[in-house]
């Protein structure tokens, strides 16, 4: 099939050949970049560092572009030039020479004649540039501490090029026809035929010279047909050959038939006015050589949607077969929904769930060594929904028999709650659901059952037309013996994490989750929001304890903007998942008893275009009794003046800029306070020409020293042609006992570069 594509892909290229284009653009591009620069460090009188640079590129690229009789029969973009970049560097007295020179191109055709069902495009190029890295194997960060680095500057240095070869090639063939969108007096015959696309695409990738070599050859190829209306057959192959590691190679092949078309995008068949189907079986097989195993899957998918005037109705049904060479797994899925109407006041949904799931082992000679036997059934009935209180009923019913446990739950849920379309005075709701849940896992063999109920109230309404008030109760009783993971889906809300020897939660379960909330909100789009939740578990004849209070404000006018979250914990056990909506306890009771408090605030103010004042805040504290408390603190305060030209062209001049930076990081490993303060000056005294200079000090507490650095950089920007000047200066005094050593720097770079 390749080689037949490959002849017709030829033969494509030999008709353009004897077509004259009716216009072509041809240009030639080159650019010389050109970059000289150095580092010197000396630490404690001691030189560390001496190193300098010499870089240098230079690239040449001619270009054609055409059109195929002014764009009707196609076009065509040729590109043929070359690369070389080089570096010279001198590091501590050692020289090193690194040269790579490169060929750039790129090809691409497209043949698509109007009026005809027929298109073909074919490329192959490499058009990705060499690029110098910096800091690649220059170690000047030292010893890791927050906050902290061994050098006082980013030394920037030039110190390897990244360069090899990345060729991107393919083609793409299409033909055929969609009903109604060709017009042509051969429409007939060519209806006949089925649609086809054949898109081969391979991606050659060789680097050999950087840090983390590369060569491989990634293919990928997609023969997709149409044969009736939306069925369509697809065969893909997704080849990957790694050529210094052959543990990475793999190949994957995909044979497709259904309603899934070359987009990969999936179409529905109308099999009357009010159902849909769309289907598709495939068939994948993964050939490697490495630590992923080699297998073959069969998919199956069988999905359905109907929709009538008072109900409808969606199936998504799938099946999959999975083949190693040492187990074998199958795994069914069977959702249903379906919702409606019965009348006017009342709905009704329903959510089936089934899914049938097993795997054997054959190193074992076939045992079973996992399997899933599950099934839900949910039911909804929402009764009085066009009066002022509505009602909902709830059914959900659960069989569940996996490889750790077996069990069932049944739940009935009682609603009764306020109708927003009425807008009450009183916004109410209240809830009662009675469950059971039964089974045995693998640790208790025995047996058991487990009975939970539950209530919840909330109310909430508006004192005033900017004030709102809440509250709401959960109460959770439960009895029995509950072991962990019985069912799936139906969930006890009493389950706590604490188990006897024996695999069950026993003994008496009890939880009561209240929460407050006001919220206040003004004419001048200040927002409010103060909510308060205690949380009590009691559980056998351990307890626990959670107060969680949170904050929120937020102001937004033109100027100014203001954002503030805090929040304060206090619980006895470190936070985990838990199945209350209000607060999260943790999965133990009786744990160490812990203090946290967060707290965020971003502002800004921009009063006009000329200033501009923001600032950020993060804190969080946290107290473990019997443990280790921890503290970090991210304080950012930034101003920026901006100066404009305000006859003629109005543009940028100048802007002065001032940051204030305090880091903090206390803990039983980090004490680490460090202050950063940094001012800069930019100037413009033309659209090309760019001045700046920046001075920074950082002061580190802990150590009573201190640091500065002095940046000054200039510039020249113009289309084709720009140079870069950039110098930094940076000093740290000498303090005994401090983590870091005194130290003296250097960094300076100047570059060039043209266009044509």
């Amino acid at each position: 099939m390749l080689k037949i594509f490959l002849k017709i892909s030829i033969c494509l290229l030999l008709l353009s050949a004897s077509l004259q284009p009716a216009s072509a653009l041809s240009r030639l591009n080159g650019s010389v970049e050109l970059a000289y620069g150095g580092y010197k460090a000396d630490e404690d009188g001691q030189q560390v560092a001496d190193t300098s640079y010499f870089a240098q590129k230079y690239s040449l690229l001619y270009s054609l572009d055409g059109q195929i009789y002014g764009g009707r029969g196609g076009g065509y973009k040729l590109a043929l030039g070359a690369e070389w970049i080089g570096l010279d560097r001198d590091d501590n007295g050692e020289s090193e020479s690194l040269q790579a020179p490169k060929a750039l191109f790129q090809g691409e055709f497209l043949f698509a004649p109007g009026g005809l069902p027929i298109r073909f495009q074919a490329y192959s190029r490499d058009l990705s540039e060499a690029q110098f890295l910096e800091d690649t194997t220059f170690d000047w960060q030292g010893d890791v501490f927050p906050y902290q680095n061994r050098s006082v500057l980013n030394p920037r240095v030039y110190d390897d090029i990244q360069d090899g070869s990345r060729i991107e090639s393919g083609a793409t063939l299409f033909l055929g026809i969609r009903n109604g969108h060709y017009l042509g007096k051969y429409r007939d015959i060519l209806s006949m035929f089925p649609r086809l696309l054949i898109d081969y695409r391979q991606v050659d990738v060789r680097n050999l010279e950087s840090l983390n070599p590369q060569k491989y050859s990634e293919r990928d190829l997609a023969f997709v047909s149409l044969n009736k209306k939306d069925n369509w057959f697809h065969y893909r192959l997704h080849d990957y050959t790694d050529y210094l590691d052959p543990q990475n190679d793999f190949r994957e092949k995909v044979f497709m038939l259904g309603t899934v078309d070359h987009m990969l995008t999936r179409q529905w068949i109308n099999i009357t006015n009010w159902i849909k189907v769309s289907a598709d079986i495939s068939y994948t097989t993964l050939d490697s050589s490495g630590a992923v195993p080699s297998e073959e899957r069969y998919d199956l998918n069988l999905f359905s949607v109907g929709r009538r005037t008072n109900w409808e109705f969606s199936n998504f049904t799938t099946f999959e077969r999975l083949l190693r060479a040492d187990r074998l797994s199958r795994q069914l899925e069977i959702p249903i929904f379906a919702s409606g109407q019965l009348n006017r006041n009342t709905a009704w949904r329903v959510r089936l769930l089934g899914e049938k799931r097993d795997e054997l082992d054959f190193a074992t000679g076939g045992n079973q060594i996992g399997h899933v036997d599950s099934s839900l059934v949910d039911t909804k009935i929402e009764g009085f929904r066009n009066s002022r209180y509505r009602a909902d009923f709830r059914s959900e019913l659960e069989y569940n028999n996996d490889t750790l446990a077996q069990g069932d739950a049944q739940r009935l849920t009682f609603d009764f709650y306020s109708n927003q379309a009425y807008r009450p005075r009183y916004d109410l709701f209240g809830s009662v659901s009675v469950a059971r849940f039964a089974g045995r896992n693998s640790v208790n063999t025995k047996d058991s059952n487990y009975y939970e109920t539950a209530l919840i109230g909330k109310v909430e309404t508006d004192l005033t037309s900017r004030i709102r008030v809440g509250g709401q109760e959960q109460l959770v009783w439960g009895q029995g013996d509950l072991g962990r993971g019985f069912t799936r889906y139906v969930v006890p809300l009493g389950e706590v994490g604490s188990y006897s020897s024996s695999g069950l939660q026993t003994g008496i379960t009890w939880r009561n989750t209240l929460a407050l909330f006001a919220e206040m909100t003004s004419s001048n789009r200040l927002d409010n929001r103060i909510e308060v939740i205690y949380d009590h578990l009691k559980a056998s004849s351990s307890s626990d304890d959670q107060l969680n209070i949170r904050h929120t404000l937020n102001y937004d006018r033109r100027s100014f903007a203001l954002r503030m979250a805090s929040e304060y914990t206090f619980n006895s056990t470190p936070a985990a998942d838990s199945n209350s909506n209000l607060v999260v306890l943790g999965s133990d009771v009786g744990g160490a008893t812990r203090t946290e408090f967060n707290h965020h605030l971003t502002a800004s103010y921009t009063p006009s275009r000329d200033w501009e004042l923001r600032g950020r805040l993060d804190y969080r504290w946290s107290d473990i009794i019997n443990g280790t408390n921890y503290t970090t603190v991210d304080a950012r305060q930034s101003l920026q003046r901006n100066i404009y030209r305000q006859t003629g062209l109005i543009r940028r001049i100048a802007s002065i800029e001032q940051e204030l930076l305090y880091e903090e990081e206390t803990s039983s490993r980090y004490d680490v306070r460090v202050t950063t303060l940094g001012v800069a000056v930019n100037l413009y005294p033309t659209r090309h020409l760019y001045l700046g200079s920046r001075v920074r000090y950082r002061y580190f507490q802990q150590d009573d020293q201190g640091e500065y650095a002095v940046y000054l950089m200039a510039g020249l920007d113009y289309q084709k042609f720009k140079i870069n000047l950039d110098y930094a200066y940076g000093d740290r005094e000498k303090k005994d006992g401090a983590v870091l050593p005194e130290r003296v720097e250097h960094r300076w770079r100047v570059e060039v570069k043209k266009t044509f």
